[in-house]
């Protein structure tokens, strides 16, 4: 195969991954959701809710762009490995997330989810870094939105435990 081609699979591949999970994670989106969201005390810095679905979006394109970079240039790298760990640990935590909030219904458990992928988002950028600096930097939106989504779901738990 042609290494354009293969470039243009594996960018395909690289992309498709994280959308099809934050997909898949949509699925564990109850119907009559809205009503328990509007049951739910929030804090005042809370964004509106139409405004998750774009930003996930986006971050996971940004996401999948880093990987790409990653399985592109970065096979090589004594880091490879410990980077697609924590990319595909991430991408777990992901879906994980709405299944307990919405399906579940439990913001603590879904808690101890966004605070581990945290760490986890922290750690892929990290080692993403070692590899190429360009993926990395396309993580830094997902660390800055993961840091708030974490501080805003410790304080929905406060709010109503």
């Amino acid at each position: 195969m042609k290494a354009k081609t293969k470039n243009v699979w594996l960018l395909v591949f690289s992309l498709a991954l994280p959308l099809l999970v934050g997909f898949l994670g949509s699925v564990f989106i109850k119907s009559n959701i809205a009503a328990w969201l509007i049951c739910l005390e929030k804090p005042a810095f809370s964004p509106p809710n139409w405004l998750f679905i774009p930003v996930w979006i986006i971050l996971l394109v940004l996401i999948g762009l880093a990987f790409y970079l990653i399985l592109r240039d970065g096979k090589n790298s004594r880091y490879f490995d410990k980077a697609v760990i924590f990319f595909v640990a991430q991408l777990i935590l992901i879906l994980y997330w709405p299944l307990l909030f919405f399906y579940v219904y439990s913001p603590f458990f879904a808690f101890l989810d966004i605070f581990l992928l945290l760490v986890i988002v922290i750690f892929n950028f990290y080692y993403f870094y070692k590899i190429k600096k360009t993926a990395a930097y396309l993580l830094l939106p997902q660390v800055i939105w993961v840091t708030f989504a974490t501080v805003l779901n410790y304080f929905v738990c406060l709010l109503n435990y």
